[in-house]
């Protein structure tokens, strides 16, 4: 099936214990104790506001991709564990 609409990125970031998921274009700004729950939230709440505020149609039609905004300091990663 051929996507017909663009997908709005969501930048996610790591913020000490928290994670901090942004998205300016539907607009929602959410946060969770860990990434996948952070996602599982995205989620829960984009596409109905995506439909509210007129960007889609309807729920189906929401398409998002997740970007994981991390500073140059390779020791971060370690924090990911």
């Amino acid at each position: 099936m051929k996507r017909t609409s663009k997908s709005f990125e969501v930048t996610t970031l790591k913020d000490g214990d928290i994670w901090i998921a942004i998205c300016d274009d539907i607009p929602i700004a959410t946060e969770a104790c860990t990434y996948e729950a952070l996602i599982q939230r995205v989620w829960a709440i984009a596409p109905e506001i995506a439909v509210m505020n007129g960007l889609r149609a309807q729920e189906s039609d929401v398409h998002l991709r997740f970007v994981v905004d991390t500073p140059a300091c390779p020791d971060y990663a370690q924090s990911y564990a």
